[in-house]
């Protein structure tokens, strides 16, 4: 049943089509924006503030401020998350009130709100996987065959079995961010022109503020400072980093070619701001979290096979054990041994194949030698 199912999904619907009858056919409140939702920033921000006070005050034991320093962290996390759907413009507000709530999540990152919508709203979601545009995947073999800083960053990826590989997700949004804001938007093709100055000093802003406060804080700042920035980058890059790196990249922007979703147990669900239902969210980006369960039932219902989703965890092994560059658009290779293949297409339909009780494939199953491509 599998074989045939995977052998008659010959073409992916087109995207357009899907928005439009998506618009048309879901309820009402699915579609609408709530902007009580942005309280949220309330119990997020004490938390965090209660947690620096604890740390800095009356906890003595390092158990006790390393719980109070990963309550920090993952409410730091939660506030990225809640940036992410109100800079999307999810939850209404003006432009002014939607920055606010972006300063609280992507400040203590060192990500500046507007170069955020930016950089993730125009650049990355307008051309998500593509070649040349989008600025938030690894890239291609050719990229690599000069020495450059993108080279040596490579080195400690995912897939790259590096044991620094390990730490990636603990500061690759502060340092991928930083890298697009001060080397990348100056020559991007939609970006450049324009004069990111303003970000740049921001940046330098929040990056001695953050120095201060270690400073402050003495041999806590490792409770303060390190473990909140390194676990508040873990908690969304883990999610980040399985979102497009196992799918194609696509000329024609298609979330259900270029993008996967994840399972997650449902109270974590909640807690991440649904950040799991990604490739729904890429098809319609301005659409309230909250909601997008009920968009991902409507495509099983009415486009069953298309939406490629697997458990969180898995997703993660299989990042551990591929490649990140691609050779070509479906298939990843890495520098030492461009010539095994990781084939993107058949890896598609396996996670695009119905989930109950489907078997992990043996860890050979999607390597190829490109010689037979």
């Amino acid at each position: 049943m599998k074989s045939q199912q995977s052998t008659e999904k010959t073409v992916t619907p087109d995207i357009q089509e899907i928005r439009a009858r998506l618009l048309q056919e879901l309820p009402k409140e699915a579609r609408m924006a709530n902007q009580k939702r942005m309280l949220w920033a309330l119990p997020l921000g004490l938390s965090v503030l209660v947690g620096w006070w604890a740390i800095l005050g009356p906890l003595e034991t390092w158990w006790a401020k390393l719980i109070a320093a990963v309550i920090i962290a993952h409410s730091l996390g939660a506030l990225i998350f809640l940036g992410h759907e109100v800079m999307h413009g999810a939850m209404g507000g003006s432009r002014k009130l939607q920055n606010a709530i972006g300063w609280l999540g992507f400040g203590p990152i060192l990500v500046p709100p507007d170069f955020w919508r930016a950089w993730h709203n125009r650049m990355h979601h307008g051309n998500t996987n593509h070649k040349v545009n989008d600025p938030d995947h690894f890239g291609t073999l050719g990229r690599y065959k000069r020495p450059s800083l993108a080279k040596k960053l490579l080195a400690f990826s995912p897939g790259t079995g590096h044991p620094l590989s390990y730490l990636f997700c603990c500061y690759n949004f502060t340092l991928h961010s930083n890298v697009t804001l001060w080397t990348i938007a100056d020559r991007h093709p939609i970006l450049k022109g324009k004069s990111w100055t303003k970000e740049k000093v921001q940046t330098v802003v929040l990056a001695f503020a953050w120095l201060v406060f270690a400073l402050l804080s003495g041999w806590d700042f490792i409770y303060t400072v390190v473990l909140p920035l390194a676990g508040a980058n873990f908690m969304t890059q883990i999610y980040i980093v399985t979102n497009h790196a196992l799918r194609p990249l696509t000329r024609e922007n298609n979330p259900l070619e270029n993008s996967m979703s994840l399972t997650v147990p449902e109270w974590v669900d909640k807690l991440h701001f649904r950040f799991s239902h990604h490739t729904e969210h890429h098809i319609l980006p301005a659409m309230a979290s909250d909601q997008l369960p009920k968009l991902r039932a409507w495509l099983d219902s009415e486009y069953p096979g298309q939406l490629a989703r697997m458990s969180h965890p898995e997703a993660v092994s299989w990042l551990y054990n591929t490649p990140r560059t691609y050779r070509t658009p479906t298939t990843l290779a890495s520098l030492d041994n461009p010539d095994r293949v990781f084939d993107l297409v058949a890896f598609g339909d396996y996670i695009k194949s119905e989930r109950k009780d489907r078997e992990r494939p043996g860890a050979d199953t999607f390597w190829r030698d490109a010689s037979t491509l």
